[in-house]
């Protein structure tokens, strides 16, 4: 039964991807790209990220993984009949917004029950696949785009991933409800009231709410010289970090009764620097389409072999997973892997600083071979911290802890992300033609690369066994939530 479920796993990770490149595919259509509510719907993929992952993650904590799914397959497969039955801007803007909720969810989820259902020796392995997903998807979506308009390809979607689900969670929720003392289970109306109190609303929402008003306003900071930025977004912007960072810290810290980012996982050595170093790298990305066109437009580069150098980063990222985590499962450590990389990302970096300072020199463009190894090593280093940092983190907490840690490690680099996208076009926007913008852009990558090093090189370097966790035996969790351990020693072959 565990390999049938393990099959499913892959097949919805796949429509899930799938989907959500097709969804780019409806963004580029005339009657979506002339709407801006439709356009800020699309903007407020990391918002909705953020939200979907958070109410998914605590849904899983406080109640059970299967309830969580079901609701996360719920915002998925509305979002897909409303977007493809969508009348109007506003109502595809609406479906999309749905649909975001729950691919993130479901997202989540797939990498939690990765989790719950693997050991530390293959658990780096059995995540990389999710990482290679887009390699696969990359070659299906042209065709599927070309031959099958966007509104049948969301139908398709809210028809196959509920059939292929469904069974699934039928399965976790019996093996969770047969391993259950019933005499000893509180009423449902307790249980609703208990689980409300213990999601902490208002700490999702100070982050949801804090995180939006960065997101949405740090255009301030890379508006064309002469205009003034608006006092409303610079008072939003401010308001933002107010509730995302002492607000929120202070909330969950001292006031939350059940907090999402409770104090023993920032007192968590392995937990805390693996949030940091990850934050960090997300921090150093550097845009790659904006500044490798302005490197190639020295050269007679076409459009297909742009389009290869821009995507070169992705598609290492994605190719070099198994491997990394064949690496973890062969020499069972995860730290020297993720210290590696590191040093590969900081290579790359330096890489682009090189080719920043030769795109300024007349007639000396840099290389092809140059740009594409510095993409090359990018995705590389990237993958690799980024994989052994989840390992890591995961390994650190004990399994009542470990949805929490996921569902951190997903939302501070989402953060990192928004800060580093604003920060690239701070740079490039602001700053004058002859200024050397890009080396800045380079220079920053490998100032920050280089503190995501530190930050790596005060994790655990744990050997990679065959149990759950380093802190308990993988059969002796106990703790609030217990029907995340049933799922797994229920169906464990």
């Amino acid at each position: 039964m565990i390999w049938v479920l393990w099959i499913v796993l892959g097949l919805v990770v796949f429509l899930v991807t799938l989907g959500d490149w097709v969804m780019g595919s409806a963004f580029m259509d005339p009657w979506t790209m002339e709407s801006e509510v439709v356009m800020n719907a699309r903007n407020s993929g990391r918002i909705t990220m953020i939200f979907g992952a958070l109410v998914c993650g605590r849904l899983a904590d406080v109640y059970s993984r299967p309830l969580a799914s079901v609701v996360g397959l719920l915002f998925f497969t509305l979002g897909c009949i409303i977007c493809a039955a969508a009348s109007g801007p506003v109502t595809f803007a609406a479906g999309t917004i749905i649909y975001m909720i729950g691919s993130a969810g479901l997202s989540l989820l797939v990498t939690t029950f990765i989790a719950d259902h693997t050991s530390l020796r293959w658990r780096g392995l059995a995540l990389s696949w999710t990482y290679f997903m887009p390699i696969i998807v990359m070659w299906i979506v042209n065709p599927l785009i070309v031959h099958v308009s966007w509104r049948w390809t969301y139908g398709m979607f809210a028809v196959m991933v509920p059939v292929l689900s469904i069974p699934a969670l039928v399965v976790l929720f019996s093996a969770a409800s047969g391993y259950r003392e019933e005499d000893n289970q509180p009423p449902w109306s307790e249980k609703i009231k208990n689980g409300i109190a213990r999601m902490d609303l208002v700490g999702i929402i100070l982050f949801t709410a804090g995180f939006g008003l960065i997101d949405y306003n740090t255009d301030v900071w890379y508006r064309e010289t002469g205009t003034a930025p608006s006092p409303r977004q610079i008072a939003m912007l401010v308001v933002g970090f107010i509730l995302l960072l002492p607000v929120f810290t202070i909330w969950e810290l001292f006031f939350a009764s059940a907090p999402f980012m409770p104090k023993r996982i920032l007192t968590n050595r392995g937990a805390i620097c693996a949030i940091i170093a990850v934050f960090l790298y997300r921090l150093a990305s550097v845009s790659s389409s904006r500044v490798l066109i302005n490197f190639s437009s020295f050269g007679s580069w076409t459009p297909y072999d742009l389009g290869l150098l821009i995507s070169s980063w992705s598609m290492a990222y994605s190719s070099f997973a198994p491997f990394v985590g064949a690496a973890f499962l062969l020499t069972r450590r995860y730290k020297p892997h993720v210290l590696g990389g590191n040093g590969i990302s900081i290579l790359g970096a330096g890489l682009g600083v090189h080719a920043a300072r030769l795109a300024r020199r007349p007639n000396t463009p840099p290389s092809r071979a140059l740009l594409f190894a510095m993409q090359v090593l990018k995705g590389l280093g990237g993958v690799v911290i980024e994989l052994g940092l989840m390992v890591g983190a995961q390994a650190s907490v004990t399994h009542n802890d470990l949805v929490t840690v996921i569902v951190l490690m997903t939302i501070w680099p989402t953060f990192g992300v928004s800060l580093s996208s604003a920060l690239n076009r701070a740079v490039l926007g602001r700053a004058d033609a002859d200024s050397p913008k890009f080396i800045t852009l380079y220079a920053l990558a490998v100032g920050l690369s280089f503190l995501c090093l530190i930050a790596s090189l005060f994790m655990p370097n744990y050997v990679l066994k065959s149990e759950h966790n380093v802190l308990e035996d993988p059969m002796e969790q106990v703790g609030e939530d217990t029907t995340s351990n049933i799922d797994r020693r229920a169906l464990s072959p």
